[in-house]
Formats: structure tokens, sequence, C-alpha cells
């Protein structure tokens, strides 16, 4: 088996190759290779990919997110693990272990991991390169029953349970509908009237607190240059993470009070009905009413009929802890980031902090 580390300007010229024509998988969607591109934080001579290639075919890859990292007035050049695959035909042969291995070693064991599966952090774990960097504790709150979708493809070949859980959704949702309207009645009229307005007046002091250099410029390359489309493209029936959505999209929300002083700013991203949360931030000059600015928030999120809202952001979850609310069940989630030992050896415990501006996972 061969391994291949490839620059940017390597995996570009690999994408327009006729080598690739006749491997089973492609290592990156065309959406995903230009926003790669425009990445401000990309150097020349970054490795984005390791390749292993195995008779005329891919046997896996690993991809790498160049970003920086401050701390003690130092900058650091890192990478985020991303999108790591291997070829069914060489599952149990190592290949995911020698991914991770070449990566870390070409960044000189400077590499971040998080949203991985149980199978990749069983991986890490024997690898033992790897280390904590921090755990984040969030929420996921549910507007509509959509138990169905969650469990479909576990209890796929069981019809019976499938109906039942279909059912279930739909009377619960009956249920959701008379209780939303009858609060909405009952309560007073929102407090803080929101809008929308255009990302690009993200202002950067309200940008949530993170070891990661984020700036305007990077969250301009975030917000405009998304890894999903709507489109359908025949490129990317042979790449094996999920391309095509009805709706993504990034979404900045202002509230504003009586007098149309704006008193907070959310920033979320939405996949169809799904919304996760970036960040809510707080005008600091202005007393703000938590139970306002929840309803104020749950009003928008039901007049747009969301299903659900996963939210790791520390303002918006302590918002939400108000109460009398409209979503009708909450789960607890945890995520964790790991960092390459040597590299997290040398950065203080006040500075372990991620946002959700922080790795791919801001993208999907």
């Amino acid at each position: 088996m061969e391994i291949r580390e490839l620059t940017m300007e390597g995996l570009n010229s690999l994408m327009h190759s006729e080598e690739i024509s006749t491997w089973s998988s492609l290592p990156i969607s065309p959406l995903r290779l230009s926003s790669q591109n425009k990445n401000p934080h990309l150097l020349y001579s970054d490795i984005v990919m390791i390749l292993i290639v195995d008779n005329n075919d891919l046997a896996g890859y690993l991809g790498a997110l160049p970003d920086n990292i401050k701390y003690n007035e130092l900058t650091e050049h890192v990478a985020w693990a991303s999108c790591i695959w291997t070829n069914p035909v060489y599952r149990g042969k190592g290949v995911a272990k020698q991914l991770t291995q070449a990566m870390n070693s070409a960044w000189g064991g400077k590499l971040f991991l998080t949203e991985f599966t149980a199978a990749a952090k069983s991986i890490y774990d024997k690898l033992g390169l790897f280390d904590t960097f921090c755990i984040k504790t969030g929420e996921r709150f549910f507007y509509n029953a959509i138990f169905y979708e969650i469990v479909k493809n576990r209890y796929v070949n069981n019809r019976i349970t499938l109906q039942f859980i279909k059912i279930l959704d739909t009377g619960l949702n009956i249920f959701i509908k008379i209780r939303t309207y009858l609060k909405l009645k009952l309560s007073k009229q929102i407090s803080y009237s929101y809008k929308e307005v255009n990302l690009n007046n993200v202002a950067e002091n309200i940008i949530p607190q993170s070891l990661f250099a984020n700036s305007i410029e990077k969250n301009k390359w975030i917000y405009f240059n998304h890894w999903l489309s709507n489109e359908k493209k025949d490129e990317c029936i042979r790449y094996y993470f999920s391309t095509m959505i009805n709706l993504f999209d990034f979404r900045t929300i202002v509230f504003s009070d009586a007098k149309g002083m704006p008193v907070a700013h959310l920033v979320f991203s939405q996949i169809n009905k799904d919304c996760k949360i970036l960040f809510l931030s707080f005008d600091k000059k202005t007393e703000i009413q938590f139970s306002e600015i929840k309803k104020s928030i749950e009003h928008l999120f039901v007049s747009e009929h969301v299903n659900t809202v996963l939210s790791y952001d520390v303002n918006y979850n302590k918002v939400m802890q108000q109460k009398n609310s409209l979503f009708f069940y909450r789960k607890s989630r945890k995520r964790e980031y790991l960092c390459s030992k040597n590299l997290l050896n040398k950065i203080p415990a006040q500075y372990r902090i991620a946002s959700e501006l922080d790795g791919d996972i801001v993208f999907t």
C-alpha cells in the first residue's frame, strides 16, 4: 500500500487527473475542495490530505483543516483532522491507524480532533498520541417529535417498531401543537423584537472566546463557503460523506428592545428544520431580561417550524434554563476535543477553550 501526502496544490492536481476516474471512491467533494482552497489559514506547504492507494484504488484517506492557535502571545500553525474514511475492502487492516499516525507526523504533533465516532476514538486511544483538550457539554432542544428520524436506521429491519414510533411521533406532535398554541395565547407579547441581518455585520468583538484564531476574515470564509449544497452533482456520487441537503444556511438574528437598541446577537446554522447555535452574545451596556430573550428566541424557532436546536454555547443554554419553555424535551450531549500530547503539554489550562467556529464541525 502506498501512502501519499498531498498539499493543496497536489490535491487539486489529483482531483483533475485521470487516475481518480478508476477509483471506487473520491477523497473530497468539488464543493469542499473549492472551500478548502479559500481557507485564510492555509499555507502553501501544508499537508491537507493523506491517502493510501492500493491496487489502483483508494484504500483510505484523512483530511486536514489548517488553523492557527494563540496563547501566551505565541501563534502556532496547527490542523484539525477531518473526515477519516477506510474503504470497506480494507477495514481491519490498520488503514485508519496508518493515516492518523502519518497525519500527526506530517503536522509535527500539532493535530486536533473532534466529532469522531466511537470506533475512531478507540483507534486514537490505542495510538497513545492524543489526550483530551476539553469536553463541552451541550443540549439538544426538541420542538417537534422526530424520534422516527432518529431511530429509523437502527431499526431498519423491524417494521412494526418503526410503525409504532411513527404513530407515536404523530400523536406527540398533535399534543405539542396544542400545547404551543395555548402557551403562546396565554403569554404576554414578546418584549424584544428580532430581525435577520447580513452575516457581513457580525462584529469581531462578539465572537466567542477560543484558543483558535478567529477573525472576520475566517468567519466570512466559513459562512460563505458551505460544504453542503441543495444541487445534486454527479461528481459527488463517489464521495462517501453527505454533500446534498434541502437547506443549509448560516443565519444572524439581532434582538432589539422597545427603543430599537440591540440587546443580543444570535448566530446559528440551519440544516432543513434542525438548527445548531454557533453563538449568542449580549450587549454588555444593556440590562438583559433572560426570560424575555428566551421567549423571543423560541418565538423565532417555533414560527419557522424548527424541529430541534443543538447548542454547546454557554450563553444560549443559560437563557434556556429559564421557566416556561416551548420545547417539549431536551437531551444532554457531550463533545470531546483531542489534541496531540506534545502540543497539549505546552498549552496552559486557561487557554483550553474551543467554540462552534472551530474545526470542520461548523460547516456541517
